[in-house]
């Protein structure tokens, strides 16, 4: 996600501008100008993260084609974000469609620390990230969804010249979610292989943290040799 821009519809600097001047106006007394200071401090927090996840949840949602559901959490305070900086974010969303296709019934991705260029959030209504932040995603498919991955372009370009030099066609409408197949379930779906013509049954299998692709010709069930290269899969 380093340097990636999220464009944003609109954004309130006003409002920044408030919690700035409002943290300049430090109490120069102690005892209850310190509980005020405090609870200030806290107000302008809370102000500061709601800020921010309103505005990120607005760019998400511009970015989608479709979406049930879009939540952002931000981890910040008010004085971190005056310097561009955000300790955590979460991010939540259901039913996800994106405009070349691809989809998710659940994705939930949590990232360290941020940088963001304030200057840029300010003038432009974008969000830009300094840095590249260090995370964990969890994404949820149902056979839809990994079908509409096999033809996403990316998936496609990758595997146009995966096997030997020649390309694998992806049957987006062939996967089938078994969840009762072997220990840890499987997914089966098929494509053609432009380098005999012939199509395909292939079956994915969980194995930890990579996963065991097995193959068979769909006419007569024999394993071809042309995949032995796809023999595991790594998906850490």
């Amino acid at each position: 996600m380093g340097g990636s821009i999220w464009p944003v519809q609109r954004t309130a600097p006003a409002t920044l501008f408030n919690v700035s001047q409002t943290l300049s106006k430090r109490p120069s007394r102690a005892g209850p100008c310190r509980q005020r200071q405090s609870a200030l401090l806290t107000s302008c927090a809370d102000l500061s993260a709601g800020f921010l996840e309103t505005v990120a949840t607005m760019a998400l949602k511009t970015r989608l084609k479709a979406y049930q559901q879009v939540e952002t959490s931000m981890n910040c305070t008010a004085w971190g974000l005056l310097q561009g900086a955000v300790e955590g974010v979460q991010i939540r969303g259901q039913g996800w469609t994106s405009p070349l296709g691809l989809s998710a019934r659940i994705l939930e991705v949590t990232l360290g620390s941020a940088r963001l260029d304030m200057g840029v959030l300010l003038r432009q209504q974008d969000i830009m990230l300094q840095n590249t932040p260090q995370g964990a995603a969890r994404i949820v498919f149902n056979s839809t969804d990994f079908g509409n991955l096999l033809v996403h372009p990316l998936v496609k370009q990758l595997a146009s010249r995966a096997i030997q030099g020649s390309g694998f066609l992806f049957d987006k409408y062939s996967v089938c979610i078994c969840p009762d197949q072997g220990t840890s379930g499987a997914v089966e779906f098929s494509g053609v292989w432009t380098g005999d013509g012939h199509m395909y049954h292939l079956l994915l299998s969980p194995q930890g943290q990579r996963a065991h692709v097995s193959t068979r010709l769909a006419d007569n069930g024999a394993a071809s040799y042309a995949f032995f290269a796809l023999d595991s899969v790594d998906v850490s």
